[in-house]
C-alpha cells in the first residue's frame, strides 16, 4: 500500500566527502533553522514544538551530533541584574 504524501525534511552533510541525508523528524526543520539563526536550544525547541507538538528535542539533537553538524556552543550572554 503506498501511504498518503507528507512534507519531509533532511538534514544534507558533508564529513569530508561523504555526504549523508538524514531525515528530520517531525519538527526538526524548525528547529535547526532557529538555532542557525541563534536562537537558544530551549528557544529553538519551543518554536519546533510549536510548528509541530510531536517533536523530540532529544532526537534532533542526536541528529546534529552524528552529522557533526555542530560546529560551537556557547553560552548567551546575561544581563547583569545590578544595571538599571
Amino acid at each position: 500500500m503506498i501511504e498518503r504524501w507528507r512534507p519531509e525534511a533532511s538534514l544534507v552533510a558533508r564529513l569530508f566527502r561523504e555526504v549523508k541525508i538524514r531525515l528530520l523528524p517531525p519538527g526538526g526543520h524548525t528547529f535547526i533553522f532557529a538555532l542557525a539563526r541563534g536562537q537558544a536550544v530551549a528557544m529553538a525547541a519551543r518554536a519546533a514544538m510549536e510548528a509541530a507538538p510531536k517533536f523530540d528535542p532529544a532526537a534532533s539533537l542526536t541528529i546534529l551530533a552524528e552529522a557533526n553538524a555542530v560546529i560551537g556552543i556557547h553560552q548567551a550572554e546575561q544581563a547583569d541584574s545590578t544595571t538599571p
